[in-house]
């Protein structure tokens, strides 16, 4: 049966045999055409007013809605910023070994907390294991002293 250092010392060598063979394998070039695509408005040059379309006829006084205009102006430049960021990282090209260890280190953190609360929980079940076998030598120590 595997105890709780077998099962970390198999994890971490399963980790380094990775990393290894992701520094040892994969090319360091540029992953494909990696443009990431802006998320927001677009600008396609086509944009701009329709018209007037004539008035129908008085709807009475409108109340004022949306948002207040420096609460627009600002989103508008968050989104900007945004844009600009998003701009600056496609200009950087990703590589492929770059990805692949990306993707590892991402794995390695979404996979310690279940190594490590499987070997909490081996530790747990081998003093649970040995709590009863005491109590159950101290059982039968009570039934040989009084029978």
């Amino acid at each position: 049966m595997f105890n709780r250092h077998n099962i970390l010392f198999i994890y971490l060598i399963f980790l380094g045999l990775q990393f290894v063979a992701i520094d040892s394998f994969c090319p360091n070039v540029p992953v494909g055409d990696s443009s990431i695509a802006i998320v927001g408005e677009s600008d396609d040059g086509k944009a701009g007013n329709s018209g007037s379309s004539g008035k129908a006829g008085n709807s009475g006084r409108r109340g004022r809605s949306g948002h207040s205009a420096a609460v627009i102006q600002a989103a508008k430049q968050h989104t900007n910023e945004l844009q600009q960021q998003v701009a600056e990282l496609d200009k950087r090209q990703l590589s492929v070994k770059g990805l692949a260890m990306m993707v590892f280190g991402l794995e390695a953190i979404l996979t310690l907390p279940l190594v490590v609360f499987g070997v909490m929980s081996l530790n747990l079940e081998a003093k649970q294991a040995r709590r009863r076998e005491q109590k159950a030598l101290t059982a039968t120590d009570f039934e040989k002293a009084y029978m």
